[in-house]
């Protein structure tokens, strides 16, 4: 049996199933992994990005690893990003999850980048973000330049003139953020000469005496003009009227001492002298009267005979921070005058005081801790009015005043007590 011709047909078949999605493209050409902690001037891992807080919202600085997410170096474009723009817009970074679109962050770079040993810091502020990132999802990151470059100030240097076939130039002598221009310009040639102007008045209007001419003399009559008489050398006229031959012995010889009811020369005082003060004919400068005013340390010390300012009296007016201590001996002759202890963390004596001035005003601001019902207790030359000096408020955190005087440097009046001011 044989076969010729025989032709075969078969019918297509169904299309097969769809395969899986292939992963998304990314948005950037440079990718890093995000740390979700904050970080403060440090490596926030290898490949990783960070920012200095976790509420976005709240974004001042991005620390990006100089390594890409595949290992390759990129900390040569992190230290671009300040290349371009003004001091404070260096350009936009746009953070994009890689697998969901929602995930994105935008932000300007507001100044220049800091170099880490093996990571960068950049100054950022918020534009507009999405949903936040998460630990380990993989950004793309794209770099959106402001302008050819910074803004620059620019100032005028030398201008020097030269022949008028010589070169002309502009050179800047400075950076190129802040350019010093000097101009070499080029003279034009020489003009005609001018015709030959009026013939001068009658009138001496100037005497050149630097050939060595000692005097003037007119002939009998008197020297007028409208300008003035300059010299260039020295005139001797009787001597000076003093018959002294030096400009300070002249000088010696004309002034006339100042008075309360004269005009004339006084002599400044130094600041030894003005703060003395016992010196009738010196005058006493600014710097001189600054030097009589009285320091802090001086007031509180009575220093006799200064000048007392208003900041040096507001100064001594706060509240000296006194620590705790099982028996607190006040000084009345350093530090402030009025004193705060705060707080009294156990029962204490509050011994006998020093260094006060007769008549001086006190506050002692004392103030219970948390757990309070701490005691006070006074050395003898503490007094109050009934010999009854005031106990503390008990309360945990109370805050008591105790006001009084001194009646002598170290014997102090209590007049009242402030409990529990709130």
């Amino acid at each position: 049996m044989s076969v010729h011709n025989l032709r075969l047909s078969f019918s297509t078949g169904r299309r097969g199933l769809p395969g899986a999605a292939g992963v998304p493209g990314r948005a950037a050409t440079i990718s890093q992994i995000w740390n979700a902690a904050a970080v403060t001037d440090a490596d926030p891992g290898g490949s990783h990005v960070a920012a200095n807080t976790t509420n976005l919202a709240a974004i001042a600085y991005l620390y990006f690893d100089d390594l890409e997410e595949s290992g390759a170096v990129v900390s040569a474009i992190w230290d671009g990003l300040d290349d371009t723009g003004n001091t404070d817009n260096r350009g936009q970074l746009h953070l994009q999850d890689t697998t969901n679109p929602a995930k994105w962050l935008r932000v300007q770079v507001t100044s220049t980048v800091t170099s880490g040993a093996t990571y960068r810091k950049v100054p950022v502020s918020l534009i507009a973000r999405g949903a936040d990132f998460e630990d380990g999802d993989i950004l793309a990151i794209a770099w959106y330049p402001v302008g050819i470059g910074q803004t620059a100030t620019v100032s005028i240097g030398t201008v020097t003139d030269v022949d008028y076939e010589g070169q002309a130039a502009v050179v800047n002598v400075g950076t190129a953020g802040d350019a010093i221009l000097d101009f070499t310009l080029r003279a034009g040639p020489e003009g005609p000469e001018g015709p030959q102007g009026p013939p001068g008045s009658g009138d001496v209007s100037s005497v050149d005496v630097s050939g060595g001419t000692t005097g003037l003399t007119t002939s009998g009559g008197p020297i007028t003009s409208t300008g003035t008489i300059e010299l260039a050398g020295t005139l001797n006229i009787a001597n000076g009227g003093t018959g002294a031959t030096s400009a300070p012995d002249a000088f010696t010889a004309l002034k006339q001492p100042a008075t309360t009811s004269a005009t004339g020369v006084v002599e400044l005082a130094t600041n030894a002298e003005v703060q003395t003060g016992t010196d009738t004919t010196r005058a006493v400068t600014p710097a001189g009267l600054t030097a009589k005013e009285a320091t802090a340390v001086q007031w509180i010390g009575n220093t006799p005979d200064r000048i007392l300012t208003t900041d040096v009296v507001w100064t001594e007016a706060d509240f000296e921070a006194v620590a705790y201590a099982a028996t607190i001996t006040l000084d009345f002759g350093t530090g402030n005058f009025n004193k705060s202890v705060d707080p009294v963390t156990g029962n204490f004596t509050l011994a006998n005081p020093s260094n006060g001035k007769p008549g001086q005003v006190f506050i002692i601001a004392i103030k219970q801790d948390a757990t309070g019902s701490r005691t006070i207790s006074y050395g003898t030359n503490w007094k109050a009015p009934g010999a009854v000096l005031p106990a503390l408020s008990t309360a945990a955190n109370a805050q008591d005043y105790i006001v009084g005087f001194f009646r002598s440097s170290t014997v102090a009046v209590i007049t009242g007590i402030l409990k529990a001011v709130a």
